[in-house]
C-alpha cells in the first residue's frame, strides 16, 4: 500500500450527464438509460447504462428483466483515512442481470414478486482482515433470489422481504466472500388505527456468514 495523504489536502468534484428513454408498446415497455460521469478525485471518466423491460401478462401478472453496467468510485475515507485508507484502491465495476415475476392475488389482497439476480463484479471493495485496509477483490460472482410480499387486510398490513444467495465467491481465489450471509430476511407488521394512532413491529434475521 502507498502512504496516506491528508484528507484536508484533497478536494473532489464531479460532472455528470444522464439520459433516459421510455418506450411504450403496451403491453410491452422498454426503458433505456445511460450516464456519463467524471470524477476529479481519481481522474477517471466512465459511461454506465441500464436496459429494463416489462411485459404485462394480464392486469395482475407481470414479468420484468434488466441488464446494466454499474460503477462505484472509492470514497474519501476509503482512499485517505489514516487507519484504513488505500490510495491505490481501484474503482468497482459491476455487470448485472435480473429477472422478476410479479403477481397480485386480488381476492386475498396479496402481492408478491420473485426475482433472480446475477452480478459479476470486478475490483469489489473489501477490507483486509489483518490490516483492516481497504482493498479490491479482483473478480467476484454473486447469484441469488429475492422474494418480496405485501398483504393488506383492513387496517393491518404485512411486508416480507427475503434474500437467498446461491453463489457468493471470489472467482480469483475460489474462496467464499467473507461477512456476507447466505440468507437474510426482514418483516414488518403494521396497524393503522387512525392518522394519529399507528403501531409497527419490525423483525430482521441475518443468517450465518464466513468471517
Amino acid at each position: 500500500f502507498t502512504g496516506n495523504q491528508s484528507m484536508s489536502e484533497k478536494s473532489n468534484s464531479g460532472k455528470g450527464l444522464y439520459s433516459e428513454a421510455l418506450l411504450n408498446f403496451k403491453p410491452y415497455y422498454l426503458t433505456l438509460g445511460g450516464r456519463f460521469d467524471e470524477f476529479s478525485l481519481i481522474h477517471e471518466s466512465v459511461f454506465t447504462y441500464r436496459l429494463a423491460q416489462k411485459l404485462d401478462l394480464s392486469d395482475v401478472m407481470f414479468v420484468k428483466s434488466s441488464i446494466g453496467y454499474g460503477y462505484k468510485a472509492p470514497t474519501f475515507n476509503q482512499l485517505y483515512d489514516k487507519l484504513s485508507g488505500n490510495t491505490e484502491l481501484r474503482s468497482e465495476k459491476n455487470n448485472g442481470f435480473d429477472f422478476s415475476f410479479s403477481h397480485t392475488l386480488k381476492p386475498y389482497n396479496l402481492e408478491y414478486e420473485l426475482t433472480y439476480f446475477e452480478n459479476n463484479i470486478s475490483d469489489l471493495f473489501g477490507s483486509d482482515p489483518t490490516t483492516f485496509k481497504s482493498i479490491n477483490l479482483e473478480e467476484v460472482k454473486i447469484r441469488g433470489f429475492e422474494l418480496a410480499t405485501l398483504w393488506e387486510q383492513g387496517k393491518f398490513s404485512y411486508d416480507l422481504a427475503a434474500t437467498y444467495f446461491t453463489f457468493l465467491k471470489n472467482i480469483s481465489t475460489n474462496e467464499a466472500l467473507l461477512n456476507r450471509p447466505e440468507v437474510s430476511l426482514s418483516q414488518k407488521v403494521s396497524f393503522d388505527y387512525s392518522d394519529s394512532i399507528k403501531a409497527h413491529f419490525d423483525h430482521k434475521y441475518i443468517g450465518s456468514r464466513d468471517n
